[in-house]
């Protein structure tokens, strides 16, 4: 990957009265990089983009391309001259016009001699899997092929920054797989910088060199996906990536990693060391169920860095691949995990997990 900087924002701020929809947000984007921007509806993922484009005015901050000055409450580069195309949720495909029509837009605007288009626009064709659909309109395309001849059209002008908003939600689950994989195999073959917006953890993860998780305006978080993962920076952030297992119930023993759970105890991770915990502190913990192993009969033995407690069986849900066991351990600490089979409700198991897939953080109020 490219340690060049391509994009700068710093200090962003963006207010819709009464809300501040963008604040006081930084990062750099380095030439070259896949970046997931990940976070809830409203959170200001969409905007950031909207502002990186040039299709809103900032109130506070600046970004720069390539070092230059391009958004700030006093200066605003037109969204054709910064070298930033961008692919909205909704495709913005034009019902009249075909699909070579489309991709060869941007550079008929440019003036590109029709050889050399023809050219571009082929290559794009087959790289985009688009091959003899050149005549037909978005009605006689299919969710994906629309999707695509979006992106086809936004990479034809060859822009530094690539944005994507939200593209595949409009895409049912299998088609959304397939094209994860096509899209991260294209962008990383022509080196572009892109950054996609979503709300699917699971997709951020996948396609992402970097993640940026984004609330309320504020990234909580910028690292690589598996640093993200094994290390989220807050108890929000684990539970947008799937830790779901949450108690705000405990306090911090002398122990601090030490968990007492009434006359049992689990052994946790503090996940970043900026995360300061002291002895009778509140805790909260944060787990993702497919972490926990559960046992029908007592195991011989557990490697030495996991934790075993001895929950009660409340209920079995079957999701298809696995059931999804609740487990109460304490009248106000339950929590879940997957087994193979359905268990018995109100039989007491066996219930693992490793020390380092279990966060620790102090207990703050939402």
């Amino acid at each position: 990957m490219n340690t060049n900087m391509i994009l700068s924002i710093s200090h962003l701020s963006k207010r819709y009265p009464p809300h501040l929809v963008i604040n006081d947000l930084s990062c750099e984007i380095h030439d070259g990089e896949f970046i997931s921007i990940l976070g809830p509806s409203g959170g200001g993922k969409s905007t950031l983009l909207q502002l990186i484009a040039g299709l809103v005015t900032p109130d506070e901050g600046e970004i720069r391309i390539r070092e230059k000055l391009v958004s700030s409450s006093e200066t605003m580069i037109a969204p054709e001259n910064r070298g930033v195309n961008m692919v909205f949720q909704n495709y913005a495909l034009w019902p009249h016009m075909n699909v070579y029509d489309h991709i060869a837009f941007g550079l008929k605007r440019q003036k590109l001699p029709r050889a050399e288009r023809d050219q571009r626009v082929q290559h794009l064709l087959q790289m985009l899997e688009l091959q003899g659909l050149e005549n037909r309109v978005p009605a006689e395309l299919s969710g994906g092929q629309q999707q695509r001849v979006a992106i086809a059209r936004a990479l034809a002008t060859a822009p530094k920054i690539l944005l994507l908003d939200e593209p595949m939600s409009n895409l049912d689950g299998y088609l959304r797989l397939q094209m994860r994989s096509k899209l991260k195999a294209l962008f990383g073959q022509l080196g572009t910088t892109v950054l996609y917006v979503t709300h699917d953890p699971e997709e951020a993860l996948a396609m992402a060199d970097r993640l940026i998780i984004m609330r309320d305006g504020r990234i909580e978080q910028m690292d690589t996906p598996q640093q993200c993962y094994l290390q989220p920076a807050s108890p929000w952030v684990a539970g947008m990536l799937g830790a779901i297992n949450s108690n705000n119930s405990l306090e911090a023993a002398q122990d601090i990693e030490l968990i007492n759970m009434g006359d049992q105890s689990m052994r946790g991770m503090i996940p970043i060391p900026e995360i300061h915990i002291v002895t009778g502190q509140r805790l909260e913990l944060r787990s993702r169920p497919e972490d926990i192993t559960i046992f029908e009969e007592e195991p011989t033995s557990i490697p030495p860095h996991y934790s075993m407690v001895r929950p009660l069986v409340l209920d079995s849900g079957f999701e298809g691949k696995h059931w999804r066991i609740t487990l109460l351990v304490e009248p106000d600490i339950f929590f879940y995990g997957f087994h193979h089979t359905s268990l018995v409700s109100g039989t007491r198991v066996w219930a693992i997990s490793d020390s380092s897939k279990l966060f620790i953080y102090p207990f703050t109020n939402p």
